[in-house]
């Protein structure tokens, strides 16, 4: 009697299993870390434009720095470089006419404001909040932005403290991608 060998062995069947398993597990961790790196680098893309623009307006008085003295028909990127809401040579220091002056032209200059700050995406959407401190909490001050959408994503927030004429206030600055597929929340 001669042994002859068996072409499906147990071993081979294990053998196949492991090799299948590692497989299966290495395809998974290799789009899982895709997935990372993709979410990491578009939430790059947002956060940085939201950072300059905010430290632009908060450690700036503009170029001009008489920008909030334009009036509306002159409020354009071709007249303003760079809109920025602290008084002239004293940064974190904002004026309060300034700040007023970015929240009423926010209704009707609202694109032109997001070119001057460099938030030329067009899927990209801000909004900044001010708020003073009253001795206990934080009191909303002005606004200018449009509000987050329900269904918008990347949203990042960035919060910086600061005086407004003086006074301890806080600062902050939302900037999100709007949805733009059929399938968002």
């Amino acid at each position: 009697m001669r042994n002859k060998a068996q072409f499906f062995s147990t071993d081979l069947i294990i053998a196949v299993i492991i090799f299948t398993l590692l497989f299966v597990t290495i395809i998974w961790l290799w789009e899982y870390t895709q997935q990372k790196i993709t979410l990491h680098e578009k939430k790059a893309e947002i956060e940085m434009p939201a950072r300059i623009a905010l430290s632009s307006l908060l450690q700036t008085s503009g170029i001009p720095s008489n920008w909030s003295n334009y009036s509306l028909t002159d409020f354009s990127s071709d007249n303003i470089y760079s809109i920025g809401l602290s008084q002239e040579n004293n940064p974190w220091n904002l004026d309060s006419r300034k700040i007023s002056k970015l929240s009423s032209l926010n209704i009707t200059k609202y694109l032109e404001i997001k070119k001057i700050l460099g938030l030329s995406n067009p899927n990209f959407e801000f909004y900044i909040q001010f708020s003073k401190w009253n001795g206990s909490a934080h009191n909303l001050y002005s606004s200018s932005g449009i509000s987050v959408w329900t269904n918008s994503t990347f949203v990042t927030s960035i919060d910086r403290y600061a005086l407004i004429d003086g006074e301890k206030s806080h600062i902050s600055m939302k900037l999100w991608e709007k949805c733009t597929t059929p399938n968002c929340n």
